[in-house]
């Protein structure tokens, strides 16, 4: 076994340093410095809002081949847990999905399939702790204008795995209202081709202008959370310097739709008229400002679009949002803020492979080059090379030149001066004369089979001495540590 060089193990530990911090410990690091914003509040209760996770699957990437389309699966499963256990460390006491939690749900054609992603995504998104999880369905889990054959059983899986597409309950003194917005999509498009207003629309029975409706007609007195997958409408604005790029801009599609209508966006910030308002679907950060007439007035209404927490949605930094209720006692003012929210950015993997992976990777490939390139070039200048022989002849007088080399010794004269002077023949070989046909064997044998002090061709020795086989062999040894550390830190993520 060959003893690595220091340059090896230097190597070695930092590819094991840099893979321990960029692949696990970031992911703590960066949720370490997020906080919940309770400064201002006395006894909060605390949210943690999840959006647009959406789980791959094989109809993701449908140009892809199917192997590239399984390794982007394990990578960003991959990726999706170690931000979800560094979220976890928050330690929230509810959890909220704010819709598309698996990105092919609605084109699953048989529940034993939707099973199978059911439980990849629960498994993805599992907790310890009894921690109660809210979910409201987005346009990539129930459909959104699809065919009645699409989105029937979509809807019907739904509900069998998440639970009702329209929900409210109390949290802290605040109304959470959970909003099936790609079935309001659908209801508006309804009312506006019967060429109805929503004062007289009741919509459809047991949808959501109805659900709307009757949670208006209930119990009001306290705030209003209001969450839909789909953002409000809104003109073409900055969304803040946390977005990345652009804005949401009023569009839609096969399937989806940017943002609510003008008219059904007027009716849900009139009827409920929410304190605060979060949403998803656009996968980026994004604030705004609705104004609102209520009580003779007019009142801005802040809505938050929460980052999607996957790195495949075309964003460098994913996110989530912590969310702080703090109980209204009924005798303050509503409008006073009893609440605080706050954004969490996760590590830009892209980011991670550009700056760190590859650049470490380059230099460390020079290092390996450069250090084999010197180590062959001392090893060239201290080696000796012995002579090959091409005939019989040429070999007898190799032979009887080395053994006139050995055999030399130094004699005195009587005069005190030292000379070299080779033994006698008849006394070479144990004092024996040499045969002359046992000689002129020797010379064939040595031509056939010359002394060599070179490794073995293919061995281990012959690979280090080689330029091309130590570079090799020396990238195999610094590898193989941070390999083994990746493959821990995936296993710890996804078992433990």
């Amino acid at each position: 076994m060959m003893k690595s060089r220091p340059f090896v193990q230097c190597l070695r530990v930092y590819w094991v340093v840099i893979t321990l911090w960029c692949e696990l410990i970031v992911f703590y690091s960066s949720v370490r410095l997020c906080t919940w914003p309770d400064s201002a509040l006395s006894s909060p209760t605390h949210l943690l809002l999840v959006a647009d996770p959406q789980i791959l699957d094989h109809r993701s990437y449908p140009n892809r081949s199917p192997i590239l389309t399984y390794f982007t699966q394990l990578i960003v499963d991959l990726n999706i847990r170690k931000s979800w256990k560094a979220a976890l460390r928050t330690r929230p006491d509810i959890i909220v999905f704010l819709g598309d939690m698996m990105d092919g749900a609605r084109f699953v054609t048989s529940d034993v399939e939707y099973e199978k992603y059911y439980h990849r995504f629960r498994n993805i998104f599992s907790t310890r702790s009894q921690i109660p999880v809210q979910f409201i369905p987005g346009n990539h889990d129930i459909g959104l204008q699809d065919l009645t054959s699409i989105s029937g059983p979509a809807r019907r899986r739904y509900k069998s795995h998440f639970g009702p597409l329209n929900s409210y309950l109390s949290i802290s003194n605040h109304t959470i209202v959970f909003l099936d917005a790609p079935s309001l999509v659908e209801e508006d498009f309804e009312r506006v081709s019967n060429g109805r207003l929503y004062s007289e629309w009741h919509g459809t029975a047991g949808g959501s202008v109805e659900f709307i409706k009757v949670v208006a007609k209930g119990k009001m007195e306290d705030p209003v959370i209001l969450f839909s997958h789909i953002p409000l409408y809104r003109d073409a604005e900055n969304c803040g310097p946390v977005r990345e790029k652009g804005t949401i801009r009023a569009g839609g599609g096969v399937g989806y739709q940017n943002m609510l209508g003008k008219d059904v966006t007027t009716f849900l910030l009139q009827t409920l008229r929410p304190s605060i308002a979060f949403s998803g679907d656009d996968h980026d950060y994004c604030v705004h400002y609705h104004p609102t007439a209520a009580h003779g007035g007019i009142y801005p209404i802040r809505e938050v679009s929460v980052k999607s927490m996957s790195i495949s949605m075309g964003i460098r930094r994913p996110g989530f949002q912590l969310l702080s209720l703090d109980p209204w006692d009924g005798r303050s003012d509503r409008a006073q803020q009893r609440q605080a929210d706050m954004p969490c950015f996760l590590p830009d993997q892209l980011g991670i492979y550009l700056s760190v992976y590859i650049p470490s990777l380059l230099v460390s490939i020079l290092a390996v080059f450069a250090a084999n390139a010197c180590r062959l070039k001392v090893t060239l200048n201290t080696r000796q090379p012995i002579q090959r022989t091409s005939s019989p002849q040429r070999a007898t007088q190799t032979v009887s030149s080395l053994h006139q080399v050995k055999d030399l010794e130094f004699a005195e004269d009587s005069t005190g001066s030292t000379s070299v002077l080779p033994y006698p023949v008849s006394i070479l070989a144990g004092g024996h004369r040499y045969p002359s046909l046992l000689r002129q064997f020797g010379a064939r044998a040595y031509s056939l089979f010359p002394v060599s002090t070179s490794p073995q061709p293919g061995s281990r020795r012959q690979r280090r001495t080689s330029f091309l086989g130590g570079s090799l062999l020396d990238i195999w040894a610094i590898a193989v540590f941070p390999l083994g550390v990746f493959a821990v830190i995936s296993i710890y993520v996804t078992f433990v």
